[in-house]
């Protein structure tokens, strides 16, 4: 049985895929929240849940 192995890219479990996709997440993350919505949320104040 012979086993091949790639010769370009990025492995998976790699440190560059784990700080690529965390940019990546936090840049999505940032994208959401400035996200307008189409219905008006309201927010409760005062709410304290035990």
């Amino acid at each position: 049985m012979s086993c091949d192995y790639p010769t370009k890219g990025t492995p998976q479990g790699g440190i560059l895929s784990n700080i690529v996709l965390n940019e990546l997440d936090w840049w999505v993350a940032s994208q959401w929240e400035n996200m307008p919505t189409h219905y008006e949320y309201k927010t409760r104040q005062n709410s304290h849940v035990p």
